[in-house]
């Protein structure tokens, strides 16, 4: 009997070894999170023989796709839908009821993340996570990896960058309104030096943005999916000087 309950013992032993290996080798070394801020759900669609084998059409073939996903509260903006989908929570629960609120003492709206304590870095403007009271995944990352994960959040504006971050980053960056650098705030302990060699090169934005055309990645005839009808004149824009708002208009 006491031979049977070892061999037994041994055997589960064995089993979850095993297990534990398994879950341990099929652990992504990698999470990489985007979001399309107002990318409509039906054009994905629509356009689907556009796009290229490894792009959309691997994540609807091989991924998870839900179709039916909806937010549990309303006026709905940028800062509130990135802080629901970061964090997992509604804004009773992670803080972020919005992009603005209205600073009393300034007698003005403010972004729900200014936070006069920390500078910014090729930017004026004041940030921090610290209205984000819920953790983000990159949060739960550095809990998990006990602060060995890397966690970066890049985005075309503060409230993306910071929110999707979340506090324990490793950086949160943005471009800036008015000089068009890759900014970010001192909350975030130190600067990578790519990120200097970038805002002051020539691949930076503000040395070529009088160079850059927008145009469709395909001629418009083969967008044939519109549910309207198109233009003769296809789609192109130039940006050509550097106007106070053009970084602005650009984003």
């Amino acid at each position: 009997m006491e031979h049977r309950v070892r061999k037994i013992l041994t055997s589960l032993i064995a089993i979850l070894a095993a297990t534990n290996l398994e879950a341990q080798q099929s652990t992504p070394k990698l999470v990489v999170c985007i979001t399309v801020d107002q990318l409509r759900g039906d054009y994905i669609e629509y356009f689907y023989n556009t796009f290229g084998e490894r792009g959309f059409k691997r994540l609807m073939n091989e991924g998870l796709v839900y179709n039916n996903i909806r937010f549990e509260f309303s006026d709905i903006d940028e800062a509130s839908a990135f802080a629901t989908l970061f964090t997992g929570s509604n804004p009773n629960f992670n803080g972020i009821s919005g992009k603005n609120i209205y600073d009393f003492d300034k007698e003005k709206e403010v972004s729900v993340l200014y936070d006069p304590d920390y500078l910014g870095n090729y930017t004026k403007e004041h940030y921090s996570p610290r209205k984000l009271i819920s953790s983000t995944i990159g949060d739960e990352l550095k809990i998990a990896s006990k602060g060995r994960s890397d966690v970066y959040a890049i985005a075309p504006n503060p409230e993306s960058a910071i929110v999707s971050a979340g506090h324990a980053a490793n950086g949160a960056f943005w471009m800036d309104d008015y000089n068009g650098k890759w900014a970010t705030t001192t909350y975030y302990k130190g600067l990578p030096w790519y990120v200097d060699r970038y805002n002051n090169g020539p691949e930076s934005l503000s040395a070529r943005l009088e160079q850059m055309t927008w145009t469709p990645s395909l001629s418009p005839d083969k967008f044939n999916a519109f549910p309207y009808v198109l233009d003769e004149i296809p789609f192109k824009y130039t940006f050509k000087e550097n106007t106070n708002e053009c970084f602005f208009n650009l984003k």
